[in-house]
């Protein structure tokens, strides 16, 4: 099997995308135990509230920006050019 630029590309934004994930799941933890620590020590129920928003804010752009890495990447490398079917 022979390896071309085009494929080679494709492994390496793979690659990519899955270091992305992790980095995003240990940013979701670290949002998760700031957010807990944030609730137990305050007394006003807004406050509470407005920390859960956060994590929702987070996990909202997380998703968003996985959405469109993933859109940009399958319509660079993985949509079939109807120019080339015969």
């Amino acid at each position: 099997m022979k390896l071309t630029t085009s494929s080679f590309i494709k492994i390496l934004m793979l690659i990519f995308f899955i270091i992305t994930i992790i980095v995003e799941i240990f940013m979701l933890i670290g949002c998760l135990i700031t957010v807990k620590y944030n609730i137990e020590m305050t007394d006003n129920i807004n406050k509470a509230v407005g920390f859960i928003y956060m994590i929702i804010d987070t996990l909202g752009a997380i998703i968003i920006f996985d959405l469109v890495y993933l859109l940009v990447l399958h319509l660079l490398f993985f949509k079939k050019k109807s120019s080339t079917t015969p």
